[in-house]
Formats: C-alpha cells, sequence, structure tokens
C-alpha cells in the first residue's frame, strides 16, 4: 500500500511541473455482460466527444474473456480496438489493436465495496506521416491500476433499486522505447442506479490529465454516462 501512495505522489508532483492545456469532452458507453458459472464475457462500446464543437477525440470498443479464480478474483484476457481522431492531421483517424491482460481482486465492509485492477496492454499504434497513414505499427506496453470505491446507500449491488456513490482512480504508465513512463491519471466521482436485475445506469464527472512527450499536458473534464447490461446464467 505504501508503494501505491508513492506512486500516486509521483505521478501528481509530474502533473504539476508542466503547462498544460484544457478542453471538456462527454462520454457515452454500453457495457454489456454474459455470465455463465465461473465464466464471463464483457465487451464495451464507448464514444468520446468534446462538447466544443462536437468532434469525435476518439471511438473504442473492446471485448474480454473472465475467469473467475475465486468469489473476490478474476483474470482475463481480452482486445480492444481504439480509433483517435487528430485534429493537428485534419482529423485524421489512427487505429490502435490492443491485446491485454488483466487480473481483478474485489472485497467489501459493510455498504462499502472495493475493487482493484491490474491491466497489462501491448499497443499497437498505426504509424502517421503528415496527414495520411502507413502501413506500419509502433508498439508500447502500458501498465494500468484502478481502485474503485462504491458506497451503497440504497440496497445491495446488482439488486433492483441499487443506489450508490462511486469513486476511483486509475494511473497509467508505459514501457518501452518512450521518453517518459508517465502516461495518464483518471480521477472520477459518480453515481451508479440499478434500474432493474440486468440493466445499470452510471453517470459521473471525471478529470483526465495526458502527458503529451515534447508538447504541453492535456486536461479533461468530462460527464461519462454508462449502461450496463449483466445477463447471468445458472
Amino acid at each position: 500500500m505504501r508503494m501505491i501512495f508513492k506512486l500516486i505522489l509521483l505521478v501528481f508532483l509530474s502533473i504539476s511541473g508542466k503547462a498544460q492545456k484544457h478542453e471538456t469532452n462527454y462520454w457515452t458507453r454500453y457495457a454489456s455482460g454474459i455470465e455463465f458459472n465461473r465464466l464471463k464475457i464483457s465487451s464495451s462500446l464507448e464514444d468520446r466527444v468534446a462538447f466544443d464543437g462536437g468532434q469525435r477525440r476518439s471511438l473504442l470498443a473492446n471485448v474480454v474473456l473472465l475467469y473467475k479464480l475465486r468469489k473476490d478474483a478474476t483474470i482475463g484476457l481480452g482486445f480492444a480496438h481504439f480509433t483517435t481522431y487528430d485534429d493537428q492531421k485534419n482529423g485524421l483517424s489512427i487505429p490502435e489493436l490492443r491485446p491485454f491482460q488483466q487480473f481483478k481482486l474485489k472485497n467489501s465492509s459493510g455498504n462499502f465495496n472495493f475493487d482493484h485492477r491490474l491491466r497489462a496492454e501491448e499497443r499497437f499504434k498505426r504509424d502517421t506521416l503528415g496527414t495520411g497513414r502507413l502501413h506500419s505499427y509502433s508498439y508500447t506496453l502500458r501498465m494500468r491500476y484502478r481502485f474503485e470505491l462504491t458506497w451503497s446507500l440504497i440496497k445491495k449491488q446488482k439488486q433492483k433499486g441499487h443506489f450508490g456513490v462511486q469513486l476511483k482512480d486509475e494511473i497509467f504508465i508505459s514501457a518501452g522505447n518512450i521518453a517518459e513512463n508517465y502516461d495518464q491519471n483518471r480521477l472520477y466521482g459518480g453515481f451508479v442506479y440499478q434500474m432493474s436485475k440486468p440493466l445499470g445506469l452510471e453517470v459521473g464527472y471525471m478529470w483526465v490529465n495526458r502527458n503529451q512527450i515534447d508538447a504541453e499536458d492535456q486536461n479533461i473534464d468530462l460527464v461519462r454516462i454508462t449502461i450496463r447490461h449483466d445477463i447471468e446464467f445458472e
């Protein structure tokens, strides 16, 4: 735990020491899951758009196969397709392929539920030249650690009518042939509501700080809306 606090402190010190630019976005996501005993297939589609001008910033689709090791721990293998739209290149769409592996640990105390997720991503980003795409890809490895706290105010999680407060923080660290290891940090606060047994709604605010090598860091204030649709087979 002490190492995690040191890592968070290092991230915020690096953020405060650099010039930054600002933007506001809204992210809308549909996330689904089908669970069979110990196996679960999860997928999501997220559209990320700037408030100013309504320009699409990125589009993310992913799928992950999860295996429950025990009640509180799961491992997963997944793949994501990520597309960014670069304003500096006349809105050029730049695809990125991301196979990934993850480990998730959950625990609870009273009305508080804690979720820890560690994910390793192998990122293959399409190279560009000017306003065109090349046939080659650049590779980097990125590690992500996310801590999530859900405070249930009404009923328990996954029960119809459940309402709670959710807080998250996720740190991204890159490795490989790169100038800086710190990639980004995401801090989130919002509400969760279980509309029915399979359908849930999440609405919240997220602050994102992105490290831009050889340029100003980017700060993003955004509203994120998620519809969750989970189906369980006994």
